[in-house]
């Protein structure tokens, strides 16, 4: 069966080219609880990384697309076999956003979304869809859980906790995003029949195999998207404004993988390399820009701040992303560029070699900066070294070994200085020629 463009509202509408209607969404026995509320930090970062997508969509009017729906239509009745925690989170920013819009009205086809996999939580959901939050909440969840229609055995439904901490959610990243959010005309785009602020491909599947099949069969990867899946997706949007969108989109997804792939970890995947890169990347780009950090951030947020619209130097920033990518060729030309300046022999040493220059004392024995930048963090000191590589590959810089072994020679003289306050005017540094 082909598949249609559509929205969260829109599955309830009339169906184009004789498609089944639906009159309400169950999520099957099949399914695993709600997982998007789950307080681990990992989920904590994709649910943010989520609702900040969606709350622009609704807020900026931007639309945004969240890929395929797959499910079985039954008897008017939509089970999701792909898309469960993607719905779940949609019903519920439509409960919030219709209640604070005064439009929540408890027999909109739009609320017909229950689970079948846990009583209580289909109960959990008709009476939420009949209360809507008052505008004087300070947290959604402390109203609900002390309401007469909350029932106590609830507090042990993982599925009932996940949606009260993606509500909180909600919540806190309207108030911290949008906290002016006109909530009428942000419910109007979330429901606009035309072009909605969010919209996925629905493809309804034909009964040619079981439901327990299907599952298996399109969740055969077993894994939720990784951080870095979510921060990509966000930071491809970011950096919209730029005419290197699309090429970053192809470069990320081709070559850089490609250039990562040697140095992977034992889960055959380089996006923990990609975040480790990236943020030496963003963290040298605010300290160009004379910003320090008092603590560690999200990732996604600081790079939005770096290379978003809103930074006039985001061109020159991500002009530096992309050199410091493209200019490395291969794990082979990045051992090579590091192993033919630097030595760990001192004076007097068997290996000893008076042209390359000698690392720290108590440094690891690998000398390629690049390789320890992508396995674990690294510190102030090789910070400035790696970025010093860097220039010099972009720059094409001439008497490289000479001007490093200077710089060596002051971060090694002013070790002291060399702290997270004072970057910004080392970075800012030039050792003489």
């Amino acid at each position: 069966m082909k598949g249609y463009s559509t929205s969260y509202v829109g599955l309830f509408e009339a169906q184009p080219g004789g498609m089944p209607s639906i009159s309400s969404i169950e999520i099957p026995l099949i399914q695993r609880d709600y997982a998007q509320g789950r307080l681990e930090a990992r989920v904590k970062e994709i649910r943010v990384s989520f609702l900040e997508v969606l709350l622009d969509a609704v807020a900026n009017g931007e639309p945004v697309g969240l890929d395929f729906v797959y499910g079985k239509i039954e008897k008017a009745t939509f089970h999701p076999l792909d898309g469960q925690q993607r719905l779940t989170t949609l019903f519920l920013l439509h409960w919030y956003l219709a209640s604070a819009a005064n439009r929540l009205d408890a027999g909109a086809a739009w609320t017909r979304f229950s689970y079948a996999t846990r009583a209580g939580a289909r109960l959990f959901c008709k009476r939420l869809a009949a209360h809507p939050l008052p505008q004087d909440a300070d947290m959604p969840s402390a109203w609900i859980v002390d309401q007469a229609w909350y029932l106590y055995t609830w507090r042990t439904d993982p599925t009932i906790q996940s949606m009260l901490v993606m509500i909180d959610a909600i919540h806190e990243e309207v108030q911290h995003l949008y906290r002016d959010l006109d909530a009428q005309s942000a419910w109007e785009r979330l429901t606009d029949a035309q072009s909605p602020a969010v919209s996925f491909n629905l493809l309804p599947l034909d009964d040619m195999e079981s439901d327990e099949d299907l599952y298996i069969k399109m969740n055969s990867r077993g894994k939720p998207l990784t951080s870095f899946e979510n921060f990509k997706a966000r930071f491809e949007q970011d950096i919209q404004h730029s005419d290197r969108a699309e090429d970053f989109a192809h470069r990320i997804d081709g070559t850089w993988s490609d250039l990562l792939w040697p140095f992977r970890g034992g889960d055959n995947l380089v996006d923990d390399e990609f975040i480790r890169y990236i943020s030496f990347i963003v963290e040298l780009c605010e300290f160009r820009e004379g910003r320090v950090r008092a603590s560690a951030g999200r990732l996604g947020p600081r790079a939005r701040a770096v290379f978003g619209e809103g930074n006039e130097r985001a061109e020159e920033h991500i002009d530096f992303l992309f050199g410091a990518f493209d200019k490395w060729q291969s794990a082979e030309h990045i051992s090579k560029v590091f192993s033919d300046v630097f030595s760990t022999s001192l004076p007097g040493e068997e290996h000893y070699d008076p042209h390359k220059v000698v690392l720290f004392r108590g440094t690891s024995i690998n000398v390629n900066l690049f390789e320890q930048c992508l396995r674990r963090s690294i510190t102030f000191q090789q910070i400035l070294l790696l970025y010093a590589f860097v220039l010099h590959l972009i720059e094409e810089t001439e008497y490289f070994p000479r001007r490093l072994r200077v710089l060596r020679n002051l971060i090694v003289a002013s070790e002291n200085e060399v702290r997270r306050d004072n970057m910004p005017a080392l970075v800012s540094c030039h050792p003489p020629r």
